[in-house]
């Protein structure tokens, strides 16, 4: 079953700050399967603010172009607001989002127990309170759990899965595939008060409150010096304004004081802002902030000491991983990372900081694993390659949610040891290698690989390295199929034609890209090799020179892919797999020996790219096309190295790293 397709009717209970949110989420996300979401709130008046805000939000929509018309009417007719709870009887998933008081929500979760059906999922969108406290009274604990969403629900990514001790492991998984099938990044979190984000945030409220009122800035400047220690995006008091956050932080510092440590606690200063009502004094968006150097000395070490410590008590504790929190707090919060400020910092810069920190707060959490890394000298890295088994075959995902998969030494590293590892299994008879998520398998190389050439000979390493890594999926005695459940560009592309099959959605407008060139650079990662022999000469010259993307459709016809499939991609790929094993079916040939010599049209429109690159290019596939495969490699990585000595590659780079992929370079074609 597609993993969306359970859901027939979506109930939301609260019509308030959030609840509008999160339907309209998956009105958006379920607009194509005729699903129905219906609000549900005792209070007509919510009821009608709630619809208010969601088709203000849809016609803004439609302005920007991000929705057409049709959609959104569709969108609309799939949303149903009632003042009657027992309208929610038939739906399969029920998400409470009304105020954060136990009473309350024991309330709602009585009522809901007894009109839901055994097998529907119900959940609470509390932000602190534990899946036990929440439903201690309920029937069939085994369908229940918190599900936390971000401001803004409907458009932030991460959702804190937090499932009752008795929760069915089989229906958490099937919420978990939900939610990244409509596009959410979903984190299983142990349960806890406050989960594994809030705390973090909620403290960083507190230590920007203490240090407003110990006299170290104004609100504007502490909220501004969050933003430069932690890279935030949106300061703690800027935050507190948009969300109407200050009660329910006040409150939930107060009880984290109890249930995770003493230091936790709200500031007489949050207490009256809570009382007043009042706003903080934040600067506006573009604002200039006067600040001294004196400031940032004295504050910038605090929070990065503070931030530190909170994020290793959450690690600790074994509320989140270390890898998991990581990518989990950049999405939810856009704030850097414990390890990226640890990178940043360096041991040293580290320890000093939490020692101020720990000197300024005594009973400020002692991090163990923030010690461990301290005395390693370095931060653990992130896991970006996930491995796990179902039946005879591995299934292999990278996950890097933020970058769209992209490619880095670190997730060639550990593709490389899943991959060996797999090969290595008896118990494994053939490898799935996919992506996160539905936007991209994998988006490309990670530009950052490519900003910091200094040198042919680095540029060269670089394609070499790369090379070596898809050689060993090419090479491997086990059939690799990539599965490609969404964008594969650039090196994504190169991956995946090392693969020994490709499957790839039904429909996919935009599939499969060698954008390289305009970025001034070739294919160095085996496409100006692969490309060719599997498609053809002619029409890999044409993708690869003017950077056309091709639709699923358009890669089955040209013979990129092997097959196109539906949701449930898995079971399709396994059947895929089965079909090569038992040789009921071959894969599309990528011949390995030289290629006979064929006419090809050069006149080809390549736009602003540069004709210097181009000239490259076509040279080391024709030329690489009467080679051996293994000869053609040799000459991309040599052809690669040719591009670092052109202008034409640093302007498009620099292009890039300053105006991104939409901006087109200015190449002088040297």
């Amino acid at each position: 079953m597609h993993p969306t397709k359970w859901l027939g009717t979506v109930g939301v209970v609260g019509s308030g700050q959030i609840g509008p949110d999160i339907a309209l989420h998956f009105a958006k996300a379920l607009v194509d399967q005729s699903s129905r979401v219906i609000v549900q709130d005792i209070d007509a008046s919510a009821l009608e603010r709630g619809r208010e805000k969601i088709e203000r939000k849809l016609d803004m929509g439609v302005k920007s172009g991000a929705f057409r018309q049709a959609a959104v009417d569709k969108m609309l007719a799939s949303l149903h607001f009632t003042e009657d709870v027992t309208e929610l009887a038939g739906a399969d998933l029920v998400i409470e989002a009304a105020t954060e008081e136990v009473g309350i929500k024991h309330r709602i979760m009585a009522r809901l127990g007894e009109l839901l059906s055994p097998n529907a999922v119900l959940a609470s969108n509390s932000s602190h309170l534990t899946p036990e406290e929440i439903f201690s009274a309920t029937p069939h604990p085994e369908r229940c759990l918190v599900i936390h969403y971000f401001f803004p629900a409907e458009r932030n990514r991460v959702v804190e899965l937090v499932p009752h001790p008795n929760f069915a492991e089989e229906a958490l998984q099937r919420l978990l595939s939900m939610y990244e099938t409509i596009g959410k990044v979903p984190f299983r979190v142990n349960s806890r008060y406050g989960y594994a984000i809030d705390p973090i945030f909620e403290g960083l409220v507190q230590v920007a409150t203490e240090l407003v009122a110990s006299g170290m800035g104004e609100p504007r400047q502490v909220d501004r010096l969050a933003c430069e220690a932690l890279g935030l995006v949106v300061g703690p008091f800027t935050a507190m304004n948009l969300t109407g956050g200050n009660p329910i932080t006040a409150k939930g510092l107060a009880r984290m004081g109890s249930e995770i440590s003493p230091w936790y606690k709200p500031p007489a200063l949050l207490d009256q802002m809570v009382a007043s009502g009042e706003r903080w004094d934040t600067a506006k968006r573009g604002e200039t902030v006067d600040l001294s150097a004196k400031q940032r000395d004295a504050v910038l070490p605090l929070f990065h000491g503070a931030y530190l410590a909170l994020c290793g008590e959450i690690i600790d504790a074994g509320v989140l991983s270390a890898s998991d929190l990581e990518s989990g707090i950049e999405i939810a919060l856009v704030i850097d990372s414990p390890q990226t400020i640890f990178r940043r910092l360096s041991a040293d810069g580290v320890e000093q900081a939490m020692r101020l920190a720990e000197n300024r707060w005594p009973d400020l959490p002692r991090a163990r694993c923030i010690r461990e890394w301290i005395a390693s000298g370095t931060a653990p890295p992130p896991s970006y390659v996930h491995s796990r088994c179902e039946g005879e075959f591995a299934i292999i995902t990278i996950r890097r949610p933020l970058q769209l998969n992209a490619l880095n030494e670190l997730v060639l590293e550990q593709l490389e040891k899943a991959l060996n590892t797999a090969q290595t299994d008896p118990l494994v008879r053939a490898v799935v290698l996919t992506g996160f998520g539905t936007k991209a398998f994998v988006s490309g190389a990670d530009i950052d690989m490519l900003a910091g050439l200094e040198s042919r000979e680095g540029a060269e390493a670089i394609s070499r390295r790369t090379q070596a890594a898809f050689h060993a999926i090419a090479s491997g005695p086990k059939p690799v199929v990539a599965l490609l459940n969404g964008l594969a560009f650039g090196g994504g592309l190169e991956l995946a034609l090392a693969c020994t099959a490709r499957l790839a959605p039904v429909g996919l407008p935009l599939l499969a890209a060698a954008p390289e060139t305009n970025l001034g650079i070739i294919p160095g990662a085996g496409g100006t090799q692969r490309l060719p022999r599997l498609i053809g000469l002619g029409p890999a010259l044409e993708m690869m020179r003017t950077g056309r993307v091709m639709s699923a459709e358009d890669a089955l016809a040209s013979g990129l892919v092997d097959g196109l499939v539906e949701q449930p991609f898995l079971p399709s790929a396994f059947t895929h797999l089965e079909a090569l094993l038992g040789q009921k079916t071959r894969a599309n040939h990528l011949p390995t020996e030289p290629q006979q010599p064929t006419a090809f049209d050069v006149e080809i429109d390549i736009g602003h790219r540069s004709r210097l690159i181009d000239k490259i290019l076509v040279r080391t596939v024709e030329d690489g096309w009467k080679m051996s495969l293994a000869e053609g490699l040799e000459l991309e990585v040599s052809a690669f190295g040719d591009c670092y000595e052109t202008e034409d590659m640093h302007i498009g780079l620099e292009n890039f790293l300053q105006h991104g992929p939409r901006s087109p370079a200015e190449f002088c074609h040297k």
